[in-house]
């Protein structure tokens, strides 16, 4: 059942476009891993205590805009991410539009109620835009107001280290600790092979 989290879109697109007599038969192979996926995230957010979304938007290289909806559970300690859906975009990408696509996913996808998600989406993560993080009606305010009173903000990690790391590389301790990693790394890189050269010549 866990493989069936990680038999994303793409996944299952690539495996009917190898496989044409499925692809011949209208699609009726691909609908049908699609609902075993949704079937199997219902499941797995049913029995989840608590749920943290991710929610970034990509464009691709015609300018076309998709927004992918993630949750993340927790299972025996592990954690499980689920991907909901992907929406190609068509409106303005507002936070009204996103916020209702995130709540669409939660509903149609993971099979949860406004009430389910009232008590159980409890961390949203996205990066730094005004239209996630807006203090006055972003999607963190609107879902918080609406749909999750218990939710908790989070800054994308990767978003939020980048900003300080192009800081940091301005300072010339900064630059001394690099330069100083830098080396270890080629000196036992070097090493290493030397030391591998040396077993193949025994």
């Amino acid at each position: 059942m866990q493989n069936a989290f990680y038999f994303s879109s793409f996944s299952r697109l690539k495996f009917v476009h190898k496989n044409t007599s499925l692809t011949q038969q209208g699609g009726v192979w691909q609908k049908k891993c699609k609902n075993v996926i949704i079937c199997a995230t219902k499941v797995t957010l049913a029995k989840s205590q608590f749920i943290s979304m991710n929610c970034d938007e990509l464009t691709t290289v015609d300018n076309q805009s998709w927004l992918f909806v993630h949750a993340y559970v927790t299972d025996d300690w592990k954690q499980l991410p689920l991907l909901l859906n992907m929406y190609k975009v068509v409106d303005e990408t507002i936070a009204d539009n996103m916020t209702s696509l995130i709540v669409k996913s939660l509903g149609q996808h993971g099979g949860l109620r406004e009430t389910n998600i009232a008590s159980k989406l409890v961390c949203f993560r996205a990066n730094g835009v005004t239209i996630c993080h807006g203090v006055k009606s972003g999607v963190v305010i609107q879902l918080m107001q609406k749909h999750a009173p218990y939710l908790s903000n989070v800054h994308c990690m990767a978003h939020h280290t980048n900003p300080v790391v192009k800081t940091l590389n301005g300072l010339n301790l900064v630059f001394k600790i690099e330069t100083l990693f830098t080396s270890m790394h080629n000196y036992f890189i070097h090493k290493s092979q030397m030391t591998f050269s040396s077993y193949q010549v025994c």
